[in-house]
């Protein structure tokens, strides 16, 4: 144990201040789309004492002081900052908080990985305790800092495309608007829908007729693609939010470790502990995260054949001679003179 303390927080026999309480880590940077290079939670190194420093109580190992930088502490965003203001009207619940939960987790993920050096600081701040001890210590916090950083990168890099599938559901919201007009006019284009084909004869009306089925086949090829654009959208936004869940998932999983790798700094043996705990989290994550990626690339070389399938849809030009819409031929329409005794056509009576 330390020696005495006093109500003034001094060694009351040699005016030494207690061991400080751990200082709070810099929050989660400012967007997680616009990370600069080299940015990432806790950035301060962990400065550890003299090898063998095995020097009386009052010479504690030096460089203790400044186990990390201050200042840069950047807010946390919200939910609407990673979404970039975009408004869903898809599940839009079931996003939000998944959006929020990754949110905050990587923002108290961020808290604990800067919590870390002030942990190894506290730890190694009493006189009993030998430098080889206080430089293990130390060596553990560096350690696992560095890794807890690196999982925090991996999980910041699969958060860049976050607003994606809010966007996926939205387009294919939008083509479904276009596939319900190209099935409007499709249904307006067929004979039993248009009585005025049965009410007149002759090569006008022939032309009329003749004219209306390719009409309505090209509206329902338009309808055809749109449909087929808007599954492949939803299909990958569903992944996607089904990609994020699992990433939240590991970043509460990981925020736990975290938290009893710095319970663990009482001593060197539970400091080589914590370490461990944190190694054995960072590959289990790690792998967690890639197993993720991996599904999520498969779900989508799936939709990859699907975009073939619809490329060859726009490509088809079966319905549009020429790469155009339909000729209407309205020119066979426009004689119906009588004077002349060449009329195109007359009405039945």
């Amino acid at each position: 144990m330390g020696r005495p303390v006093g109500p003034d927080g001094r060694d009351r026999a040699h005016g030494r201040r207690a061991a400080p309480r751990p200082r709070r880590g810099r929050p989660l940077p400012g967007r997680l789309r616009h990370l600069p290079p080299g940015d990432g939670p806790g950035r301060g190194a962990v400065a550890g004492g003299d090898a063998g420093d095995d020097r009386h109580r009052h010479h504690p190992a030096r460089c203790r002081g400044h186990l990390r930088r201050r200042g840069n502490r950047r807010r946390a965003p919200d939910a609407r900052d990673l979404l970039g203001g975009l408004v869903v009207g898809f599940s839009e619940a079931q996003f939000a908080e998944t959006v929020k939960k990754i949110n905050e987790g990587m923002a108290s993920l961020s808290t604990k990985i800067g919590e870390v050096p002030g942990a190894a600081h506290a730890a190694v701040d009493h006189w009993y305790l030998p430098g080889f001890i206080k430089d293990a210590i130390l060596w553990c916090a560096t350690k696992i800092t560095e890794l807890a950083r690196w999982i925090w990168d991996k999980i910041t890099d699969v958060l860049k495309g976050v607003a994606a599938p809010v966007s996926f559901f939205s387009y294919a919201f939008d083509w479904q608007d276009v596939r319900g007009v190209a099935n409007g006019v499709t249904g307006q284009l067929k004979p039993e829908a248009m009585p005025a084909a049965t009410s007149w004869t002759g090569p006008a009306a022939t032309a009329y007729k003749g004219v209306v089925k390719p009409q309505g086949d090209a509206a329902a090829k338009i309808a055809t693609i749109a449909d087929k654009t808007a599954t492949a959208l939803q299909v990958c936004a569903g992944v996607g939010l089904t990609f994020y869940v699992a990433i939240a998932v590991i970043v509460v999983k990981f925020i736990a470790a975290m938290i009893t790798a710095i319970a663990a700094f009482g001593s060197a043996v539970f400091s080589w502990a914590g370490a461990a705990l944190v190694v054995e989290e960072a590959g289990v994550n790690s792998g967690l995260i890639w197993a993720a990626v991996a599904a999520l690339t498969a779900a989508l070389g799936t939709q990859a054949q699907q975009l073939i399938g619809l490329h060859g849809e726009v490509v088809d030009t079966s319905f549009f001679p020429g790469g155009k819409w339909p000729n209407p031929t309205t020119a066979s329409f426009g004689d119906g003179s009588v004077a002349d005794g060449d009329a195109d056509w007359s009405l039945n009576r």
